[in-house]
């Protein structure tokens, strides 16, 4: 430094310069009166503990004894300078010696320490809140606040962004933009930037939003409106990723954000999205062993029922013989039967969602099993249509006791939610050594969200419902190699059932 400084005019130096002679302040650039706080000629003349916080002076000394000694030292060290006002500024220093005459090049790290602290906090809070995304937030607001930044919250929701949490001050546009649009189911058109987030999963650090950016991030004419009015150009925006998938977007506006701040932001995504699958797997471990206990006690149940039910079936159909029942003893005996076979079919459901599968894997045609479930359907739907395009040819390999229950399900499944008159259809197709068994009912399209549930124990949307239908036949279809998959269409429903296609069993060849 000391050749530069010789060298080279010190106002052209990118640091802040100060030399020191003879204990005291000889020179200082424009960068370091900036950094100090008052004008060069305040300084000049002034010892050079003046210019030093407390301590710092000594920490010189060490550090110089420790060069002569040949210590492997970095190129700068942390020091603390002392400003006009009396409060310390943190720089990265560096320092040469001549006799009398030293040279410090300092360095402004004032927002490097500020990323540090927020880090620093943000891991303390994600350790006293790790199994709340809420409360987390809700306990980081005041230190966003204090810097004052603004915070948003969005979830995922297939091509939506949906804002949940929004804080800042009170009076904040950008604040009170994100408050407007809470809850909303905001399109790509709507949320470029956070869709844009989605899209890549790549984290994005705005200096000037979005004025200098292009499509799709200029289109975000609603945000930067507000950002203007707040005086606002800088914004992080960070995925928060759940299994594999972007399932949240974490954004920040603040006038003064740093790349430090960009990676203390992204700590917290990360951090947010730990919290949420801890969160996940928590919920996941109650709900099994809540499942456990029902299963237990749900199989007890069901085998108490089963002789009850079975004596009650048999006496209904001596009474469906008696010729001396009225037309309307007739039609309750029908209602009764009804309702016993629904009752026989859930308890059904509940033991097999109950009892461990004891598979026996065989060769089963898919035709004669079908016509054998739509015999059973007759009882409980018997002006139910039900148009059957299955090739005969078509066989599978599975357990044929389990998918005659699974085949039962999803087809009175079908029959409930089907409206009167409504079509059903079931179709075969084979492809890549699988055998889809396609189960139609004409109605409107199901919901996404509840698409996405049908499967879990106990979730049903009809009356009476034990919610377990569904459950039960994912769960034997996969014990046999398949799966069930809700296709999406335009109009009604469609599930698909997949197993390992097999040739149906030969006939004996005639003598």
């Amino acid at each position: 430094m000391t050749e530069i400084e010789g060298a080279i005019d010190i106002e052209d130096v990118p640091d802040a310069v100060l030399v020191i002679e003879g204990g005291a302040v000889r020179r200082v650039n424009g960068r370091a009166a900036t950094l100090l706080g008052a004008p060069a000629s305040a300084w000049i003349g002034r010892p050079v503990a003046s210019v030093l916080a407390e301590d710092e002076l000594a920490r010189l000394f060490e550090v110089e004894r420790q060069q002569a000694a040949h210590w492997a030292l970095p190129e700068t060290f942390r020091a603390r300078l002392r400003h006009a006002s009396g409060h310390s500024v943190l720089v990265d220093l560096r320092f040469s010696r001549s006799g009398e005459r030293w040279v410090l090049s300092a360095r402004d790290m004032t927002e490097t320490s500020r990323g540090e602290g927020l880090i620093s906090r943000l891991a303390d809070l994600a350790g006293r809140f790790d199994d709340d995304v809420e409360a987390l937030l809700r306990a980081a607001e005041p230190h966003f606040v204090e810097l004052g930044w603004t915070l948003a919250y969005s979830v995922v929701e297939g091509a939506h962004v949906i804002p949940t949490h929004v804080l800042g001050s009170a009076d904040d546009p950008v604040a009170q933009y994100g408050r407007a649009i809470l809850g909303q189911r905001l399109d790509r058109a709507a949320s470029p930037i956070a869709s844009e987030v989605v899209a890549t999963g790549q984290a994005l650090f705005l200096d000037n939003l979005p004025s200098t950016r292009t499509a799709p991030l200029r289109l975000a004419e609603a945000l930067d409106e507000h950002m203007r009015e707040a005086k606002v150009r800088r914004s992080v925006w960070c995925p928060i990723w759940r299994e594999g998938a972007v399932v949240a977007v974490l954004a920040m506006a603040g006038s003064d954000l740093t790349d430090h701040d960009f990676v203390a932001i992204q700590l917290l995504a990360a951090q947010l999205g730990a919290i949420a699958r801890a969160a996940r797997l928590r919920a996941e471990i109650v709900r099994r062993s809540q499942i456990t206990a029902l299963g237990e006690v749900g199989a007890l149940l069901a085998h108490e029922l089963r002789h009850p039910i079975a004596v009650v079936m048999a006496s209904l159909g001596m009474l469906g013989r008696e010729t001396a029942l009225s037309a309307a003893g007739m039609e309750a005996l029908r209602v009764v039967q009804e309702e016993t076979i629904r009752l026989r079919h859930t308890i059904a459901d509940v033991l097999g969602f109950a009892r461990p599968l004891d598979l026996r894997l065989e060769l089963v045609p898919v035709l004669p099993l079908v016509e054998e479930v739509l015999a059973s359907i007759r009882h409980v739907h018997p002006t139910r249509a039900i148009d059957v395009q299955i090739d005969p040819s078509h066989g599978v390999r599975a357990d044929r006791e389990l998918l005659r229950r699974v085949l039962l399900n999803v087809v009175e499944n079908a029959c409930i939610h089907a409206a009167p008159g409504a079509a059903i259809a079931l179709r075969t197709s084979v492809a890549d050594g699988a055998c889809r068994l396609v189960v139609f009912n004409e109605g409107a399209p199901l919901d996404p969200l509840v698409a996405q549930r049908v499967f879990e124990p106990f979730f049903t949307t009809h009356r009476g419902g034990s919610g377990l239908g569904l459950h039960v036949a994912q769960q034997g279809l996969s014990a046999m190699g398949g799966r069930a998959e809700f296709e999406p269409i335009e109009r009604g429903v469609q599930l698909s059932l997949c197993l390992p296609c097999a040739p149906p069993p030969k006939r004996p060849s005639a003598p």
